[in-house]
């Protein structure tokens, strides 16, 4: 449901992961209150389904988290048990859709109350459409329209199925329209649980290599004329091989040339260290023109 929206190699998506995931944490809430009431299975598969979303959103939250490292000590944090987290979960939600598909299978002892559903899976629908709308406008990726049509039905596919389910045994009252949208979320939850589970695995295999020397790389920035001062240089692993960088940078020169500065130092950075991602602070020290009159 969201390994095709969240771009896990996107730093600038990092600050609305935790949004993500509370309003993901919400929505499991409502659509369990809803079941209660509705006695709907499918309802109940939901609920699960949108409890592992957020556990993929803090999955991402964890591993795309600045591991923060001193010149000196070259000390890091490491986000392994994060990770751990999460990971375990990926086995839960693969035994959430094991018994949603024998749950599905059990006779209601109650009969189901599609009103329950109308109302607060309405409610959670809302939360999610706006998660969705948030994730497609941090996604670094190019889209057409149809790729976007294609996500947007893949996304919202469980909750249209148990909105049909329910529409359906309103009109007829058959359990197996319900049964049949239960199934289609079981599959999303083992899809769901097989990420976690894959991911959060090769995350930890990536851990945070020493191969980027931070004091080389600081002594490279002072060596432009330009560059006066560094200032919390910063470094994650993407990969074992691939880095992200941020820092701030007191540049000093010509109010028209600081962007092509600003240019020269990026491409620098780019072309002599493996480094998939840099995020510029910059603090410009302006010099004025001579007065000429």
């Amino acid at each position: 449901m969201l390994g095709s929206i969240i771009q896990t190699k996107n730093p600038r998506m990092n600050p609305y992961l935790k949004t993500a995931m509370l309003i993901f944490i919400t929505a499991a809430f409502i659509e369990l209150f809803s079941f209660s009431r509705s006695h709907s299975s499918s309802q109940l598969a939901l609920s699960l389904l949108f409890a592992s979303c957020a556990c993929i959103c803090y999955l991402e939250r964890s591993a795309q988290r600045p591991i923060k490292r001193q010149h000196s000590k070259k000390q890091q944090t490491s986000p392994n048990l994060h990770i751990l987290f999460p990971l375990f979960t990926g086995f839960l939600w693969l035994i959430g859709g094991v018994y949603m598909l024998w749950f599905m299978l059990q006779e209601p002892t109650l009969p189901l109350n599609p009103n329950a559903v109308y109302t607060l899976t309405t409610m959670s629908a809302l939360f999610v459409l706006y998660a969705f709308i948030q994730l497609q406008k941090r996604a670094t990726h190019i889209q057409t329209r149809k790729q976007f049509i294609k996500r947007a039905l893949l996304f919202f596919l469980p909750i249209l199925a148990v909105f049909t389910a329910n529409i359906v045994y309103d009109v007829t009252t058959t359990l197996l329209i319900d049964q049949l949208a239960t199934c289609i979320i079981a599959i999303y939850l083992f899809k769901n649980g097989w990420s976690l589970i894959k991911t959060g695995s090769t995350y930890l295999s990536y851990g945070a290599s020493n191969s980027l020397d931070l004091v080389q790389l600081s002594q490279d920035l002072y060596s432009f004329e330009s560059v006066k001062q560094v200032e919390k240089l910063q470094a994650w692993a993407i990969t074992p091989q691939l880095f992200g960088v941020k820092c701030e940078l007191v540049i000093q020169g010509n109010e028209h040339h600081l962007n092509q500065i600003i240019d020269d130092i990026t491409n620098f950075v780019l072309n002599h260290y493996q480094i998939e991602h840099i995020h510029f602070d910059i603090i410009p020290i302006f010099i004025s023109r001579p007065d000429l009159s």
